[in-house]
C-alpha cells in the first residue's frame, strides 16, 4: 500500500519507516529498494485486504492523479473490511469506488467487489491485451474487435474501462464516385469501365450475384494514454475466440476530471457526458 498511519497522519513509506495499517492496525514497514516503488508492507508479510495486489507504477500513476485523500479510502460495511483503490465522495453524500486493475481476476471476485462497492467502475490495464484490441473510429463512437477476449473481464456489471497506452484508431473513409459527365468521360461504357476499374470492387453474392461494392481507404492514427470505455459487447466467433462491440475513447485526464466532478453535482456515466463532446478523440 503507498500510505501507512503515523501519529494518525497518512504517509508514504520511507527507508527505515514504521507505520500503522489503515485497515486493521497492524505494524507496517516500509519497502524501499531500487527495483519495486516504495510501498508500506505488513510486518508479517501478509494483507488484511484479500482483494490487494502489488502495487505497481501503474497503481500509482492512476492513484497519483486524485488528490491524495481520496486515494486508499478505508471502507467498512458490518464486519467486513476493505481498502479502496480511489473513493470519491458523490454530491449527494454517497461513495464512488474507482477499482484500479492490473493483474488477473476471477468473474467470483468481481462480482463480489461490485456487491460491496455497489457504485463503482473498473479501470482494466490493458497493455498485455492491447495488441489484439483494434478500435475502428465511427464518428460519434469507436467499434472495437477483440481476438482472444479475456472472458472474464466481460462478466462485469459495472462501467468498464480499459486502459491503452498507445491506441492505434483506424479511420474508414470512402472513395467517392463522380457522376457521369458526357463531355468528360464520352461513352457510358468508358465512364463504367474506369469505375469498376478505380473506385470499385466486385463482390459476389451468396445467391451468385454480383455487385459492385464502393471502395474503401484505411488511415490508422495513433493516441497516447487512453481510456476505452466498453459500452456494449458481443460473443463472436464459433467458439467466442473474439469479441466485438462499441464504446468511446476518450483521454486518461479527462476520465478523471470527469470522475472528479460526481463531488459536486449528479451526472450520469456515460463517458464524459457525451451531450457536450461531440469529438470523443480529443488527445493526441
Amino acid at each position: 500500500m503507498q500510505y501507512g498511519l503515523i501519529a494518525g497522519e497518512r504517509t508514504k513509506a520511507y527507508p527505515g519507516g514504521k507505520a500503522v495499517c489503515p485497515t486493521c492496525g497492524e505494524e507496517l514497514v516500509a519497502k524501499c529498494g531500487s527495483i519495486k516503488i516504495w510501498h508500506w508492507s505488513h510486518k508479517s508479510d501478509s494483507d488484511c485486504d484479500k482483494w490487494s495486489e502489488g502495487e505497481t507504477e501503474w497503481h500509482l500513476g492512476w492513484k497519483n492523479m486524485f488528490p491524495k485523500e481520496l486515494q486508499e479510502v478505508v471502507i467498512k460495511k458490518g464486519d467486513v473490511i476493505h481498502r479502496a483503490d480511489v473513493c470519491i465522495p458523490t454530491w449527494d453524500g454517497k461513495q464512488f469506488v474507482v477499482e484500479l486493475q492490473h493483474s488477473p481476476i476471477s468473474p467470483e471476485e468481481i462480482k463480489e467487489r461490485e456487491e460491496f462497492y455497489e457504485d463503482m467502475v473498473w479501470i482494466f490495464d490493458a497493455q498485455d491485451f492491447a495488441d489484439n484490441f483494434k478500435i475502428t473510429d465511427k464518428g460519434e463512437y469507436q467499434s472495437f474487435y477483440w481476438r482472444y477476449p479475456r472472458k472474464s473481464l466481460m462478466t462485469t456489471t459495472k462501467p468498464t474501462l480499459f486502459h491503452l497506452p498507445d491506441t492505434v484508431i483506424h479511420h474508414r473513409h470512402s472513395v467517392d464516385v463522380p457522376p457521369y459527365n458526357y463531355e468528360k468521360w464520352g461513352t457510358w461504357d468508358e465512364y463504367s469501365t474506369y469505375v469498376k476499374e478505380n473506385l470499385c470492387d466486385l463482390k459476389i453474392l451468396d445467391n451468385g450475384q454480383r455487385i459492385w461494392v464502393v471502395k474503401h481507404t484505411v488511415v490508422s492514427t495513433t493516441y497516447q494514454d487512453n481510456v476505452f470505455y466498453i459500452q456494449k459487447h458481443y460473443d463472436s466467433g464459433k467458439e467466442g475466440n473474439f469479441k466485438t462491440g462499441w464504446g468511446y475513447l476518450d483521454c486518461s485526464g479527462d476520465v478523471v476530471s470527469y470522475l472528479l466532478s460526481k463531488m459536486d453535482k449528479p451526472r450520469f456515466f456515460k463517458s464524459l457526458d457525451r451531450q457536450t463532446n461531440k469529438n470523443p478523440i480529443t488527445c493526441v
